[in-house]
Parts: C-alpha cells; sequence; structure tokens
C-alpha cells in the first residue's frame, strides 16, 4: 500500500507495521514505530524522512526502505532510540544520473539520537524509475550498500519511435 501523505502524530501515534508492504510519500511524526514488514519513508523537502519521538524498532523480518541521490544521500527517519536490524532496501531516487561510477549510500535509513548503530543484515536493491539507467548493488553490505548504474550505448535511441517523435 502506498500512503500519498503524511503521518503526523509526534505525541499520540503508535504505529505498528506487522506484516506487508507500507510506502509513505510525505513525511512521518509519530510517537513509537516498529516495523516487521516493509516500510518505506521518503521525504518532502530534506532527505529525513520522519522522525520517532519515543522509539523506531525494526526486527530480523523487517525491511526499511530508503531513496538515494547520486551523492550517495539517503532518506532516513530520526528516531529517540530504538533497534534496527533485518534488511534495509535501497531504491535509487527519480533524478539519479550517475553512470559507470560506484556510489557508496553514506546514511543509514534510520539515525537514533542515542547513539545506537543499525545493525542490518543485507541490503538489497528496490527497483528504480530510470528508463535509461540498469542498476546493480556492488556491496549488499546491510552497514554501506554500493549502488553501480550503467547506461547502455542506446539507452536513449531505445525509446525512440519511428519517424522526428522520440521519447525518453
Amino acid at each position: 500500500m502506498t500512503l500519498e501523505g503524511s503521518v503526523n502524530g509526534p505525541k499520540g501515534i503508535d504505529m505498528e507495521l506487522r506484516a506487508g508492504r507500507l510506502i509513505v510519500e510525505g513525511e512521518t511524526h509519530v510517537h513509537k514505530m516498529g516495523n516487521s514488514g516493509w516500510l518505506g519513508v521518503t521525504g518532502l523537502e530534506s532527505p529525513r524522512g520522519g522522525t520517532v519521538s519515543s522509539s523506531f524498532t525494526q526486527g530480523p523480518g523487517g525491511v526499511l526502505q530508503s531513496w538515494v541521490t547520486t551523492d550517495g544521500t539517503s532518506t532516513y527517519l530520526l528516531a529517540a532510540k530504538g533497534s534496527a536490524q533485518g534488511r534495509w532496501a535501497v531504491t535509487p531516487d527519480k533524478g539519479y544520473w550517475v553512470n559507470r561510477k560506484a556510489v557508496p549510500v553514506t546514511k543509514a535509513p534510520v539515525k537514533f539520537l542515542d547513539g545506537t548503530k543499525t545493525a542490518f543484515s543485507s541490503s538489497l536493491l528496490a527497483g528504480s524509475s530510470s528508463l535509461t539507467l540498469s542498476f546493480n548493488l556492488l556491496n549488499p553490505s546491510g552497514s554501506r550498500p554500493v549502488i553501480g548504474a550503467v547506461r547502455a550505448d542506446d539507452a536513449y535511441s531505445r525509446h525512440a519511435t519511428r519517424g522526428s517523435r522520440a521519447e525518453a
């Protein structure tokens, strides 16, 4: 399910995703958050996809998805405390353009203010919206994944149609 909007209840909403997939296309501001399913958080104007004023917990079966720009910045949640296990799904952002260059992801998808480090077992590549780039995960590390992208020589002409009309 995709929620096109935000969740706003930093003092009163305790959010628990027990199974399934939830992508929040907006910001999430809640009191507590737990994830045992697949949770994706995007940011509106900044990479921060939201705040959890108390604790964020993701167990070993959970997946936390973030969107990554060409400089390696990742969307993330800011939480007071908690723990993050399971897997980290990285998705190249719509504006991703780097060709033939490895891009290490520089921020974990959740940052704990108490200094707790994430303990993701691994990362995975979770699709992209690019018509001209092919992506792969060069390092599936749970702590610092590396995205590779390659644009084929005919990447733009593959989308051209007959005549003078062309789209990409």
